[in-house]
């Protein structure tokens, strides 16, 4: 590259930014990375290059490396806000959504009137889990910009993610007002239909978006649903293979395929389960020192990102906590080193099966996305699969108590599992008159299971004197 250079006459930074930035307006990234490489080996300190990178990257969908590139632009340049905001925007795309908060957080002051931004902020607290503060920044964002499509459906996302479907029907019809053919706006008033009832008018809605983007697999797999809802079960699964072939990872897609399988008879309940079985592992983990479960649900309760408002979320009588390892103590760091190395062991123990769902896609790398859960009295949490994972899995911090003993339920065919987790049936929103027999497990303080993202879990409702802590969490590659 260093030849290309001398050969263009391109001596000075000037010349060689322009002429990589010319490269990304004529669609050409791979032109623009060539470029850039060898001056960034030359000057590592130059932050405008790394952004420059960071876009080209971007363009290209290799979203880690421009995520690298954004991070040393904004390390070298923390003043820039352009920087920072490229970078919330590339945490936000990687669902890392607690970064691209913290990141856009800062550029954004009570009188911001920048509607990119604002409604950056509140797709990030969406993803968060937390709608009123989404709702407040996607409110401000309208305010500045009342026609934008995407802002008036990501704040019905928030409406239905609080509960209230009407005002976020009204909301994705109001996008559709400006913008009749926009997609995410077809797609969530037509998924919102369908657990409304409203199955005919959803299906019709949902085949514009698949007409308008024939690869919007979330689109495809809600029109599968509403399809199954009607009673048209071979469409339905016509729809989830297609999505799974243009994303063979689509954790909806595989758990939706396999049960539709099951009411149609492709599989027996028999059969599903004992494909099931052997992913799901258990191991009990080691304690590092005495007083080490105290001392993990101390923090994990103590911890700055718990939470009371768990709406829209698997989980009923209960709180949460997100994103644990963001603040570490002691305890934490240990049961961090204890976690990475169980599902490194994992990993390596598992066999390679090419097409297989889980087995067929180890990843090299991945990242951690984690949580505590706390259940009371009476708590439990419905059936879910992890959409966003490759591999998931529950350590058990804290079990309640009845008079010195477990109140968790001693077991034994199906006399008192109380507190279990079960594995297999999807929840009330899937319609499976043929439900594949329950794999039901133990929890125990220090245990931990792993299981495919996309196996259907439920916590079997309890009684107890103390909350129920246990750690969540995803290994997305």
């Amino acid at each position: 590259m260093g030849i290309k250079y001398k050969a263009w006459g391109m001596a000075n930074r000037s010349q060689v930014l322009k002429a990589a930035l010319r490269q990304l307006e004529a669609g050409k990234p791979t032109g623009a990375l060539d470029l850039l490489a060898p001056w960034i080996e030359a000057h590592p300190d130059d932050a405008d290059a790394h952004a420059l990178k960071g876009q080209a990257y971007s363009a290209q969908g290799g979203l880690a490396e421009a995520l690298k590139a954004f991070e040393a632009a904004v390390r070298l340049r923390p003043d820039r806000a352009g920087f920072k905001f490229n970078l919330g925007m590339a945490y936000l795309a990687a669902g890392r959504n607690q970064d691209a908060a913290d990141t856009l957080a800062s550029l954004a002051d009570d009188q911001s009137q920048d509607a990119a931004l604002l409604e950056a902020l509140g797709t990030a607290y969406l993803g968060l889990r937390d709608p009123d503060t989404a709702k407040a920044y996607l409110s401000r964002a309208l305010a500045v910009e009342p026609k934008s499509p995407s802002a008036l459906t990501h704040l019905g996302d928030a409406f239905q993610r609080s509960g209230d479907g009407a005002k976020a029907q009204g909301l994705y019809r109001q996008a559709l007002a400006v913008a009749p053919t926009f997609v995410p706006a077809l797609n969530n008033l037509g998924a919102a239909l369908t657990d409304g009832g409203d199955y005919g008018e959803a299906q019709t809605l949902l085949q514009r978006a698949v007409g308008v983007d024939p690869r919007h697999t979330r689109a495809i797999i809600n029109l599968g649903m509403a399809q199954l809802h009607m009673g048209r079960l071979k469409e339905a699964l016509t729809c989830f293979e297609t999505c799974l072939r243009l994303d063979p990872l689509n954790r909806w897609g595989i758990a939706y395929r396999d049960l539709t399988r099951l009411q149609l008879g492709q599989l027996n309940p028999q059969t599903f389960t004992e494909q099931l079985e052997p992913l799901i592992t258990q191991e009990d983990l080691a304690a590092p020192y005495s007083s080490f479960a105290q001392d993990l649900a101390a923090e994990v309760v103590a911890h700055p990102n718990r939470r009371w408002d768990v709406s829209g979320t698997a989980t009923t009588n209960g709180y949460d906590a997100l994103d644990l390892f963001a603040h570490q103590g002691a305890a934490l760091k240990a049961f961090e080193t204890l976690l990475r190395a169980a599902i490194d062991r994992r990993i390596s123990a598992m066999p390679f099966e090419r097409g297989h769902p889980l087995m067929g896609w180890k990843p090299e790398d991945y990242r951690l996305d984690i949580w505590a859960t706390f259940l009371r009295n009476g708590g439990y949490q419905y059936a879910h699969i992890h959409p966003t994972g490759w591999l998931s899995g529950v350590y058990y911090v804290q079990l309640p108590t009845a008079g010195g003993a477990t109140a968790m339920g001693a077991g034994g065919g199906n006399k008192d599992l109380a507190g279990w987790i079960e594995f297999g049936p999807p929840d009330q929103a899937f319609p499976a008159p043929i439900q594949p027999e329950p794999l039901h497990f133990e929890p125990r303080v220090g245990r931990l299971f792993l299981f495919p993202s996309y196996a259907y879990h439920r916590t079997i409702p309890f009684t107890g004197d103390t909350d129920r802590i246990s750690i969540a969490f995803d290994v997305r590659p």
